[in-house]
C-alpha cells in the first residue's frame, strides 16, 4: 500500500501480529496446562491457563470435562490459525488500492468468513451443551468464564464477510472487464 494510508496499513500490521501473539500464547498455555495435568500432576495443575478450575468436574465427570476443555481449546486454536491468516496477508503485501480487487483477497475473505462462522458455531453448540450440564446438576462455570459467548456474533461476522466477498469477486469481474476494454 502506498501513499497516505501506508501509516494505518503498518499500525493494522502491528495490531494483528500483537492479537496473533496474545491469541497464540493462549492457545500454547491451554495445550500445555492439559498436558502437564494429564501428564506430570493433576494436583499440582488446579486450574487452567485462563483461571478457570475444572478439576470438581474432572473429578466427577471426565467424559464433560474433555468435551468443554475441547471446545474451550478449539476456539482458542482456531481464532489464532484466522489472525495467522490476517497477520500472513498483511505480511505477503497482497493489499493493493491501485488494483484493489485480487483473487488473492477474495480468497482471504472467503476463508475468514469460514472460520468465523465455525468459531460461532462451536462456541453456541459448547454454550448450549453447558447450559444442559449446568441444567442437569453439573458444576460449571459460566459461558462468559468458559468464553463461549458471543458465538452468534462470530457467526454474523461470518456472513458479512460472505457477503463482502460476493462483492469483491464482482468487483474482479469488473475489473477484468475494464482491463479487456482498454
Amino acid at each position: 500500500m502506498k501513499g497516505k494510508n501506508n501509516w494505518m496499513y503498518h499500525i493494522l500490521h502491528i495490531l494483528a501480529w500483537v492479537i496473533f501473539a496474545g491469541l497464540c500464547i493462549e492457545a500454547g498455555g491451554l495445550v500445555v496446562n492439559v498436558i502437564m495435568r494429564e501428564f506430570v500432576s493433576v494436583t499440582t495443575v488446579r486450574k487452567l491457563w485462563m483461571l478457570i478450575d475444572l478439576s470438581n468436574i474432572y473429578a466427577s465427570d471426565k467424559n464433560i470435562y474433555f468435551q468443554i476443555l475441547s471446545a474451550i481449546i478449539l476456539v482458542a486454536v482456531l481464532k489464532a490459525v484466522l489472525f495467522y491468516k490476517i497477520v500472513k496477508l498483511f505480511s505477503t503485501r497482497n493489499l493493493d488500492l491501485v488494483q484493489p480487487f485480487n483473487i488473492i483477497v477474495a480468497k482471504f475473505l472467503k476463508n475468514l468468513a469460514v472460520f468465523s462462522i465455525v468459531i460461532g458455531l462451536i462456541c453456541i453448540v459448547a454454550a448450549k451443551f453447558t447450559e444442559s450440564a449446568i441444567a442437569g446438576g453439573v458444576a460449571l462455570p459460566s459461558n462468559e468464564v468458559l468464553r463461549f459467548v458471543g458465538g452468534d456474533v462470530w457467526v454474523f461476522m461470518g456472513i458479512i464477510l460472505l457477503v463482502v466477498e460476493i462483492m469483491f469477486k464482482r468487483g474482479i469481474d469488473i475489473q477484468e472487464e475494464n482491463d479487456l476494454t482498454i
